[in-house]
């Protein structure tokens, strides 16, 4: 950033920006107002049939409308620009299930459910953006285009100054069926499958005013419709060589479906020729397909004082549904193939039931297998290869410890319980885009907490005292890229390709009183 840029930003915003991290003072112009209504009716028949199986129908409608103003949307200490967003959801869903009894078929070693699954919602988007006192000043340059701003915002108050529209319809129907086989006492398979078939339709329009076209550039589209199909199952083993362990392995598939882009981009998100023939769009994303292995243990020792459980796990996603904010919104496409690997440790050591002491450990490989188009950090934009790279929000080390112990007070009839835990997490990128930006890399932190209960002992109420956080550390659970970071000029200030963050506060040493009463 130049000085002068730095210069004209101080003035604009009476000062320089709260480069303190850990205060957890916020300045920005704020508004707010919302309606929101949801209703909805729900119902479920079952039918015995003979045989001792179940048919069972469930269906239900919901209805979602909400109105809200946003407050000032680039978050600055003054009022540039609000939003009013709007939504309307209709849903209905039904679903006919068949229940086999338990372990009744084929001599005792089948059991089984199946059905069949119908969705459908009509959904309908709408933005506005208003453009507030200093929008003018600060977001346009000098010169007669801010001149001719100011005399815009004079004449019509800055209302809808751009104007969205989206609509959605998607229906969705499916056919599952999942089966247990009872190899015998000790050894299970199941065996599931699910076939699926989704289909959308569109639109997206999106109108703008001379001097909003730096935040939402105009774009009118139908979305191309989707239509696809798709079979997912589900393999998975579990042995019991004692009736305190099991092991287990399993293998399963998933699947989320493609979709559209609402979000306002800058530049338009849709190309077009000469006569208005769509030629290539970023509003749609493809599918996104998941392959999971599992192999673990369940197991209890020393006459169940000891509970361990062990999970290793890999899971290899294709065509990841990745969110990436473009300095003015997020825009969803497909990353590439993230491979998520690792395993999951918890223990509980409890040698009476007035004591025990627990813990997890967790370990997490996160390594994208496939990026080659990876968003450029913001101030260099372009592309990038970041293979080989974590996903955001994975830390490879996450895990916590806690100590519960309890007891009697005399024969009053009360008792009391204490509790002292501690929750820790290794480096991680925090960053909503997934672009290895060095800016976005969160230290590792642990937090301590404590409680101390006085109950009556058939539970009739409780009053307890507790503390989050005792040694108020700091840390930061997200970052986000300040909207318009390159129409402000707050790329490149730290080094090439740094812009301005916004850091989420974590909660602060807390501590208090509450109490309960059952009745």
């Amino acid at each position: 950033m130049t000085p002068a840029r730095l210069a004209f930003l101080q003035a604009a915003f009476s000062g320089g920006p709260d480069t303190n991290l850990n205060d957890r003072v916020m300045n920005q112009s704020v508004a707010s107002g919302l309606v929101d209504k949801n209703w909805g009716v729900s119902s479920t028949a079952s039918l015995d049939l003979a045989g001792g199986s179940t048919l069972r129908l469930i269906n239900s409608y919901r209805k979602w409308t909400n109105d809200q103003l946003d407050g000032d949307i680039v978050f600055l200490p003054v009022p540039l620009a609000t939003r009013r967003s709007l939504f309307d959801s209709g849903s209905q869903n039904h679903e006919l299930q068949f229940i086999s009894p338990e372990r009744e078929w084929l001599g005792g070693h089948f059991d089984m459910v199946a059905g069949l699954y119908y969705f459908e919602e009509k959904f309908a988007l709408g933005e506005q953006l208003n453009m507030d006192t200093q929008y003018c000043n600060v977001l346009v340059p000098a010169g007669p285009g801010r001149t001719a701003c100011a005399a815009y915002y004079a004449s019509t108050g800055g209302v809808a100054a751009t104007d969205q529209d989206v609509y959605q319809k998607v229906r969705s129907i499916a056919a599952y069926a999942q089966g247990n086989v009872y190899i015998s006492d000790a050894l299970t398979l199941t065996l599931g499958g699910r076939w699926t078939n989704d289909r959308k339709r569109g639109s997206y329009s999106q109108v703008s005013s001379p001097f909003t076209q730096t935040i939402r550039a105009p774009e009118v589209l139908t979305y191309p419709g989707l239509s696809e199909s798709r079979f997912t199952y589900r393999v998975s083993l579990n042995y019991k060589p004692a009736d305190d362990v099991m092991l287990f392995a399993t293998h399963s598939t998933g699947y989320k479906s493609g979709g559209y882009n609402s979000g306002g981009g800058v530049p338009s998100l849709s190309t077009f020729d000469p006569q208005g023939n769509l030629i290539s769009t970023r509003r749609v994303f493809d599918r996104e397909t998941v392959k999971n292995y599992e192999l673990g243990v369940k197991s209890s020792w020393l006459d169940r004082a000891l509970t361990a459980n062990l999970t290793l796990y890999r899971m290899d996603i294709a065509g990841f549904q990745d969110r990436a904010f473009d300095g003015v919104s997020f825009v969803v496409r497909n990353a590439g193939n993230l491979r998520q690997q690792g395993f999951e440790l918890d223990l509980v050591l409890a040698p009476s039931d007035r004591f025990s002491l627990s813990g997890s450990l967790a370990y997490l490989d996160s390594k994208f297998t496939d990026f080659a188009n990876a968003s450029g950090v913001p101030g260099i934009g372009g592309r990038q290869d970041l293979t080989s790279k974590p996903n955001s929000f994975s830390p490879a080390w996450p895990g916590s410890v806690a100590v519960d112990w309890n007891g009697d007070i005399g024969s009053t009839g009360l008792t009391w319980a204490a509790n002292a835990n501690v929750a820790f997490v290794s480096d991680q990128y925090v960053g909503t885009v997934n672009d290895a930006n060095p800016q976005s890399i969160a230290d590792g932190y642990a937090v301590l907490g404590a409680r101390l209960a006085l109950n009556r002992r058939d539970d009739r109420w409780s009053l307890a005292v507790f503390a989050r956080n005792l040694t108020n550390t700091h840390y930061r659970p997200l970052a986000v890229y300040q909207p318009l970071g390159a129409v402000l000029g707050l790329n490149n200030g730290a080094f090439p390709g740094s812009t301005a963050n916004r850091i989420q506060a974590n909660e602060p040493r807390t501590y208090g009183i509450s109490g309960t009463i059952r009745f």
